[in-house]
């Protein structure tokens, strides 16, 4: 074979390789969105969000979820405990979800919510659940990065 044949089988394999991959890498992440969703503390985390008047009132109605930032450190769920930035999107504003939960036992299916703030940019956080509402619950390092971005 000379060298053209192989450099054009070379960028067809390429060619037909990247879609697969790319494909592949989306599904891979969204079946890791998907798991993180489908969790019971999720969809709790969501409804009070959207039955809280303040919070709609800032956001705007309709509220929607975005994906969650698997790269960001600060999220984890592990045992017992979890602990997620959740990004939301309303026809105002948007911000970030800030979720704690818990659950009795690693294999119970059924979470907590224990905390649950709003943080949005250049606002005050609203603290939709929170037993002690402790503003110093809320690092300084979260309200940061939310008025950077």
């Amino acid at each position: 074979m000379s060298g053209d044949k192989v450099n054009l089988i070379l960028k067809r394999v390429a060619f037909g390789l990247f879609p697969l991959c790319a494909g592949g890498s989306w599904f891979c992440y969204k079946k890791i969105q998907d798991g993180l969703i489908s969790h019971s503390y999720f969809p709790k985390a969501m409804e009070l969000l959207r039955q809280d008047p303040v919070a709609t009132d800032r956001l705007g109605k309709p509220i929607y979820n975005k994906f969650i930032v698997l790269t960001d450190r600060w999220n984890f769920i592990e045992g017992t405990n979890a602990q997620l930035k959740i990004p939301v999107k309303g026809s105002r504003n948007r911000g970030l979800l800030v979720m704690w939960a818990s659950r009795t036992q690693p294999d119970n299916q059924e979470w907590a919510i224990d905390k649950l703030h709003l943080l949005t940019k250049n606002n005050p956080p609203i603290f939709i659940y929170d037993p002690e509402q402790n503003a110093g619950s809320i690092s300084n390092e979260l309200l940061a990065e939310l008025q950077t971005d």
